[in-house]
């Protein structure tokens, strides 16, 4: 069901039993010059009753009891204005659109009944090259990255700014359960990935055959933002989540991150073509063609990477570099494909491995993470060293 703003007496609330991360949470990174317009949210933030009767319905998308929803929420005009969407439960979220650039913010009502902090949600940067097979697939909308919201049944949503034909999408994935966390090897060559069988990926949501690099240059570092509170059993229901929404709303042949590692410092093969090769992705536009993007599971805006996660981060990256002979600490010369940042022809000068900001005006990797990147680059380049 869609309302509007409603309103309600303010009521006193124990603290959920799947609280979520409270304050913003920015889409995919930090811009390089300015920072990105940050959502605010409307003036009424305390807990409300239910907006009206259950109207939202999930339906089934694929295997690994996977389910989602799309629903036009409209929010025209202009200033501050929300709607609410209630019914069945989801657990991740992500707004698209058609024109305009507005400010977004959400909020959700878990199963408890209890309305959660509202969260600004940045808009996506990352995609395939412009010019590829991919791209001229993929669907021209604009649209926020895929935000992990824990088990809820309401979300309410907040636009500032002109928007035209806004949408709330919204997914779900049963739990698995997978081993322990931590980082297995003891060498540069790979540390342990989980595959996507492992995980639960449905292949039959993939599109074409994984196209491959002819030459590497830098790992990119992203963060997939959302909530920072997820369970261990949660990760593979946010990658498979992940890949419908990068497959089925936004046209991607794939997932669009090579690798992906979770608060509790296990990585996760992402983009389908073997975690070995180089698997051309769709993660940092205008320079996915001489990559690999590695993104850490959370948001880095909002609170500091995990100790295993890092970890887990320079072993991967340790192993892209030191397999074919090059540094991670080091500068270099990068022709772009054409992004917000660095138009196409671009020659940029970049880290070796760099984070998402460096290359498109987004907050990704969050704060938290670009601040420790030249600490990360030298671990990354004694690992490699060491071994």
């Amino acid at each position: 069901m869609v309302s509007d703003n409603l309103s309600g007496p303010t009521r006193t609330t124990r603290p959920s039993r799947r609280a979520l991360v409270a304050g913003a949470v920015v889409g995919t990174g930090l811009a390089g010059a300015a920072a990105p317009a940050v959502a605010r949210g409307p003036a009424l933030t305390t807990p409300r009753p239910a907006a009206g009767p259950a109207a939202l319905r999930m339906t089934a998308a694929g295997d690994g009891g996977l389910r989602r929803a799309s629903v036009r929420v409209g929010l025209t005009g202009r200033g501050r204005r929300s709607a609410t969407v209630a019914g069945d439960p989801f657990s991740s979220v992500a707004l698209t659109w058609s024109a305009g650039s507005p400010a977004l913010s959400v909020r959700v009502r878990n199963l408890d009944g209890v309305w959660q902090p509202w969260q600004a949600i940045g808009h996506l940067h990352d995609g395939p090259s412009v010019g590829t097979a991919e791209w001229r697939a993929a669907r021209r909308t604009s649209a926020t990255g895929l935000t992990w919201v824990g088990d809820a049944d309401a979300i309410e949503v907040a636009a500032d700014g002109p928007v035209s034909d806004l949408r709330v999408e919204m997914l779900d994935a049963t739990p698995t359960e997978l081993a322990p966390p931590g980082v297995s090897a003891r060498s540069a060559p790979m540390s342990r990935v989980y595959n996507r069988a492992t995980w639960g990926a449905d292949e039959s949501l993939r599109t074409g055959d994984p196209t491959y690099l002819t030459g590497f240059q830098q790992v990119h570092v992203h963060h997939t933002a959302g909530a920072n509170s997820y369970a261990l059993d949660d990760v593979p229901r946010i990658l498979r989540s992940m890949l419908a929404y990068h497959t089925q709303t936004l046209g991607w042949s794939d997932i669009g991150y090579n690798l992906l590692v979770d608060r509790f410092g296990r990585a996760f093969e992402g983009r389908a073509g073997g975690v070995k090769r180089l698997v051309r992705g769709a993660h940092t536009l205008g320079f996915n063609h001489n990559s690999c993007g590695i993104a850490l599971m959370g948001n880095y805006e909002t609170a500091k990477p995990p100790g295993a996660a890092v970890q887990q981060l320079e072993a991967l990256a340790a192993y892209k570099f030191d397999v074919r002979g090059q540094k991670a600490l080091r500068k270099l010369h990068a022709a772009s494909e054409g992004s917000d940042k660095y138009p196409k022809g671009t020659v940029a000068y970049l880290w070796a491995m760099d984070a998402h900001r460096d290359t498109n005006d987004t907050a990704c990797p969050g704060k938290h993470l670009y601040a420790a990147m030249n600490d990360i680059r030298t671990r990354t380049q004694a690992r490699i060293d060491y071994y």
